[in-house]
């Protein structure tokens, strides 16, 4: 299923004296970017900030009234609006780090609960959640609908060479003649264990699109540094013509199984065929359940979907086997286990990372980049 892109740039200048006499509103990095998703067609079929029944109907049925899957609801409930009152009916000018970005057609204004959000799309209400602390930290009693018109797009600024827009995307897949593209989400720098899936990927696809969400509620490296990893990984170790990297700058709040459903829609309309979903895809701390992830998707009708998920286990080093591996090939009980958290852990008390844990010119990109 192809789904069309929605487009809500407007071309031009921007004319301060124009939007003069708006009320002007200023947010925050979070719907800056999503504001910016909505317009390029990143979150198609989306137009604009969701009402309280598409709210509802995402939170139930995994999905938008017209039957579009969607999983998790793309909202504007400010904490407090910096910049005074707004009424639906106007045009309210948004601006983003003292720039007019866009224009928010305000359709409605309804009372948000964010309790029930935090529920509904974490499955808690526990604030050791960090996407619970971020929701109650950030959203507010008041939520606003209505479409968006792109007016500048928000600045990127060291992250700007990693920006791609998804017809662009689509365009470059076409360039480079891959009619099977498969997406890989991550937060982290490549491990042996992502590498391990990658070279899996590149033997039976033929591209492979790397596209790390650099913001999140819970930042473990600096943006730059995992970018730069990764870019190191390619340079190094793939064929760069079978590899494309970019950017995805969006406030992940590790939903787990919805968030994989969202990532999964995302890339279809990057122009993905495929995307890997792990054993604990946008996990924290393990509090899901070890292959939630990969049930939600028998929860939709993946012809709606248009993308197939790839469901990997977890990648392992196996000493006897001499290599890097899953349970379903391996039957030694001695394996070690290569995870994010483990290398950090090396990083942080600056170790030695072992070679078959992460690669040594990797090690060197996000070394004195750790954050938490």
């Amino acid at each position: 299923m192809v789904v069309p892109l929605v487009n809500r740039i407007r071309t031009g200048a921007v004319a301060p004296e124009e939007f003069a006499r708006l009320p002007e509103v200023k947010v925050a990095d979070e719907t800056a970017h999503a504001a910016e998703a909505i317009a390029t067609g990143l979150f198609s079929p989306l137009e604009g900030f969701l009402h309280a029944e598409e709210v509802d109907g995402v939170l139930r049925e995994l999905s938008l009234p017209d039957g579009h899957v969607w999983s998790l609801p793309i909202v504007f409930a400010p904490r407090a609006l910096d910049g005074g009152d707004v009424r639906p009916g106007q045009d309210v000018l948004l601006t983003h780090g003292g720039r007019p970005i866009a224009l928010f057609h305000l359709e409605d204004a309804y009372a948000f609960d964010v309790e029930s959000f935090a529920q509904g799309v974490l499955g808690t209400t526990s604030p050791d959640h960090p996407g619970v602390a971020y929701v109650r930290s950030t959203y507010g009693p008041r939520a606003y609908a209505g479409k968006i018109t792109l007016l500048q797009r928000p600045l990127w600024g060291p992250l700007e060479p990693y920006r791609l827009d998804p017809a662009d995307a689509r365009r470059c897949f076409a360039e480079r003649r891959w009619k099977t593209v498969v997406g890989f989400q991550t937060t982290n720098p490549p491990h042996r264990a992502y590498e391990y899936i990658h070279r899996t990927v590149l033997e039976l696809f033929d591209g492979l699109f790397i596209h790390p969400v650099v913001d999140t509620v819970r930042p473990k490296y600096t943006s730059v540094s995992i970018l730069n990893a990764y870019r190191t990984l390619i340079d190094h170790y793939y064929r760069p013509e079978r590899v494309l990297l970019a950017a995805w700058r969006a406030k992940m709040l590790f939903a787990g199984p919805r968030d994989a459903l969202h990532h999964a829609v995302v890339r279809r309309n990057l122009g993905c065929t495929h995307i890997v979903i792990g054993r604990r895809h946008a996990d924290t701390d393990g509090r899901y359940g070890d292959y939630d992830a990969w049930k939600i998707f028998d929860r939709v009708d993946r012809g709606r979907l248009g993308i197939q998920p790839l469901f990997f286990r977890e990648v392992v080093y196996c000493p006897r086997c001499g290599g890097h591996v899953t349970d379903a090939v391996c039957p030694h009980a001695d394996r070690e286990r290569i995870s994010g958290t483990r290398v950090r852990a090396f990083l942080k008390a600056r170790k030695g990372v072992p070679a078959h844990a992460m690669r040594p010119e990797v090690v060197e990109a996000v070394r004195g980049a750790v954050i938490a």
